[in-house]
């Protein structure tokens, strides 16, 4: 697969097992990194290590934003600023810095977010079970904003790319197309990816979904774009190749032994919920 790993930033816990991690990827075609600060609670000096490694390194951040009414509360009584306004005093919003939801933005947020060059990583979906309410995504549509869209964590969220597309293209009033160039090349661009994925042409990795539009959902075909956006869902998708590597051939995978990758990821959900019983 490709993947973006968050090395989580704590207030008190070292940062050297993220930057072995990061040594032993660097050169990985893959796997890229950047540091995820586990909370926008974290001291000024926490955030001011964030800020210095990812210059020292050249290395994005990625960070919840806004998601909540009750963060940006926390924040205006702790610091007498919202977290958007705290992270820039603190030299954190650079264009490597992904902010995530951004639930909670106002247009003053927006503003201050296109000054600076951030990106915006928008969970429509997410956002109305975390932040229970909608991002204002018209507003951040309409700036110049790098935009892109993804699914928040947790065992209730479905991991659905086109409910997401279809919730940006009916809150946002934009087409079909701009909501696929969302969940593509802009989605790409938010992660740092623009000059390698996002897109097919001469000099990319060869990232390609195949989708079959034969089933009842899509048909009859008259409008391919608008009806893979607004009537397809996941279950269209019937090849995937990554980096030239075929992972799905007619919706079967070819490289990943399902039954074991469960099997570990229960294992790893019954540590997490030890530990978390004994915090």
């Amino acid at each position: 697969m490709r993947a973006v790993i968050g090395l989580p930033v704590s207030e008190t816990g070292s940062p050297t097992e993220g930057l072995r991690v990061r040594d032993e990827y660097t050169a990985h075609p893959l796997i890229s990194t950047v540091f995820a600060p586990q909370s926008p609670d974290m001291s000024d000096a926490a955030f001011a290590r964030v800020a210095t490694l990812a210059d020292e390194l050249d290395a994005g951040i990625m960070i919840d934003l806004h998601a909540s009414a009750e963060d940006i509360a926390r924040c205006v009584a702790a610091h007498g600023m919202r977290p958007i306004e705290r992270l820039w005093r603190l030299g954190l919003l650079t264009p490597g810095l992904n902010a995530v939801y951004m639930t909670h933005a106002t247009q003053a947020d927006i503003e201050l977010a296109q000054r600076t060059g951030i990106a915006v990583s928008l969970g429509v979906a997410s956002s109305l079970k975390v932040g229970q309410q909608l991002p204002p995504v018209a507003a951040l549509a309409a700036s110049a904003i790098r935009l892109g869209v993804g699914n928040g964590g947790g065992p209730c969220s479905s991991q659905n790319l086109w409910s997401e597309m279809k919730l940006f293209a009916l809150t946002a009033g934009c087409g079909a197309w701009d909501a696929l160039a969302l969940a593509t090349r802009g989605s790409a661009a938010v992660l740092g990816l623009e000059a390698d994925v996002g897109t097919l042409e001469p000099g990319k990795w060869a990232d390609i979904c195949c989708v079959d539009m034969r089933g009842p959902a899509v048909q009859p075909l008259s409008d391919p774009v608008t009806q893979l956006v607004f009537c397809g869902e996941r279950d269209i998708v019937s090849d995937v190749w990554v980096a030239g590597r075929q992972l799905l051939a007619d919706r079967e995978l070819t490289r990943l032994d399902w039954a074991s990758v469960a099997a570990r990821a229960y294992v790893w959900a019954a540590r997490i919920a030890e530990a978390e019983s004994h915090a």
